[in-house]
């Protein structure tokens, strides 16, 4: 069974970045640069980091919590292109972040529309991503060694520092950046806390309830 599809259409004048944007966010999808100078794709999907960044392999970090009380989105409520509804525009069952709901209290709802998106299940697992994405436990800016080199290509890192409570913990790679004039802190990393279990999906509870087909009219009587 496919994880993502899509489908739709674009016009002729519309700008390739906002194309290409709307099927990444289909997919829950980004770009990367592979060492190779090509551009590659990936999707949102689970794959444990391979690499761990320790505090001897750092020249210098600053972070912390997560969000700021400004950032907080509690509920997601995702639009997808029906075919329930004859492809029209059509909310489907909101998305509520239980974590942060906890964590926070309730927020103001954010949309999130995905124009490629035909399945209601789909959308809710896109929400779920996004949801666990846009509350981070913590994020940090790290200046790295050379070592920092491998990462180039990498989505994802651990991230060993137990000294402040962070032991092991999967991080996303945001940024990725190189100062050859930088000394000993060669390569800067932006990284944001991944929560694993956002990615675990299971249809029976998560799936939701789409749109129900309405009926078909039938001819109107004749007039009398």
């Amino acid at each position: 069974m496919r994880r993502y599809a899509g489908g739709g259409g674009y016009q002729l004048n519309e700008p390739l970045k906002d194309v290409a944007q709307r099927w990444l966010d289909g997919c829950g999808g980004s770009l990367f640069l592979t060492a190779e100078g090509k551009v590659g794709i990936r999707v949102a999907r689970w794959v444990a980091p391979t690499l761990t960044i320790t505090e001897d392999k750092i020249v210098a970090w600053e972070g912390g919590i997560g969000r700021d009380d400004m950032e907080i989105v509690t509920t997601i409520i995702p639009k997808y292109t029906a075919p329930e509804t004859g492809y029209q525009t059509t909310d489907a069952d909101a998305w509520e972040d239980q974590l942060a709901l906890a964590r926070y209290g309730e927020t103001e709802p954010k949309e999130m529309d995905l124009k490629v998106v035909h399945h209601h299940g789909q959308e809710r697992r896109l929400a779920k991503i996004k949801a666990a994405e846009m509350n981070p436990r913590w994020r940090f800016t790290v200046r790295l060694r050379f070592w920092g080199l491998l990462l180039l290509e990498e989505e994802r890192v651990y991230l060993h520092l137990p000294r402040i409570g962070v032991v092991n913990e999967p991080f996303r790679i945001r940024r990725f950046s190189l100062d050859m004039d930088g000394g000993d802190g060669l390569v800067t990393v932006e990284l944001e806390h991944i929560r694993v279990a956002a990615f675990a999906w299971d249809p029976d509870t998560e799936e939701g309830s789409p749109p129900s087909i309405p009926a078909e009219a039938g001819a109107p009587d004749p007039p009398p």
